[in-house]
């Protein structure tokens, strides 16, 4: 079930044509595999509770396990009805009901483990239970449909994988682009004879040298005006 809930996130990057598409029937057919696996499955761990009591006290944290398949699956009719570009109503038509009956088995598997602990139970390594199928009812919470999930999650979703080598968009090369030339515009002086510069509050204006009046008349300096 995991495959078929993170595969279709890698539809996007793979080539189109047949590689994609087996990809994403691939990643359906896991659903479906792991779908019927646990149809099988829940019917016997609750016939189990209902004839012959709780589970020990070290193992009762194990219950929690049930939710992992039905967070997860609802998490990947998400993610595959996304990579097929399908729309919102048949995740919503699968995963409202099948998140009722999680939170449903969450209430039993919780009311069972405080029951659990007034009896004694300590730590063991089945606690990591508590963790994982958890975090899948997270996930199948927030996957009823694109028009329904928050433009954050969206966003993160989209860019969980990316590809090395990616280009920029066009906004962010106009911007690139932009700031180039602010930067040559910066370094750039001044070249023109006669052009006027500003030094803080002082402009100077500098003229060239003139040539000589007549024969006997003397070759004038250069000449600067300074205005404050």
């Amino acid at each position: 079930m995991v495959f078929a809930a993170v595969g279709p996130l890698l539809v996007p990057y793979v080539p189109s044509g047949q590689l994609r598409r087996t990809l994403l029937f691939a990643c359906a057919a896991m659903f479906g595999l792991s779908l019927l696996a646990t149809l099988l499955m829940l019917p016997v761990i609750f016939a189990r509770l209902l004839t012959a009591g709780p589970l020990p006290l070290p193992l009762t944290p194990t219950l929690f396990l049930v939710l992992g398949p039905l967070g997860q699956s609802t998490t990947a009719v998400g993610t595959i009805t996304d990579a097929a570009h399908g729309g919102s109503g048949l995740v919503a038509l699968y995963g409202v009901p099948v998140m009722g009956f999680a939170l449903l088995w969450c209430g039993l598997a919780t009311a069972l483990v405080l029951r659990a602990r007034r009896h004694g139970m300590g730590f063991a390594m089945t606690w990591w239970a508590f963790t994982f199928p958890v975090g899948t009812c997270v996930t199948g919470a927030e996957a009823p449909g694109p028009a329904h999930r928050p433009r954050r999650l969206r966003l993160a979703r989209d860019r969980s994988v990316r590809r090395p080598g990616r280009r920029l968009g066009p906004r962010r090369r106009a911007d690139g682009a932009r700031s180039a030339q602010r930067n040559t515009a910066r370094r750039a002086s001044p070249s023109t004879r006669g052009a006027s510069a500003s030094d803080g509050p002082y402009q100077v204006r500098c003229r060239p040298l003139t040539s000589a009046q007549g024969s006997g008349s003397k070759a004038s300096g250069p000449s600067s005006a300074v205005k404050r």
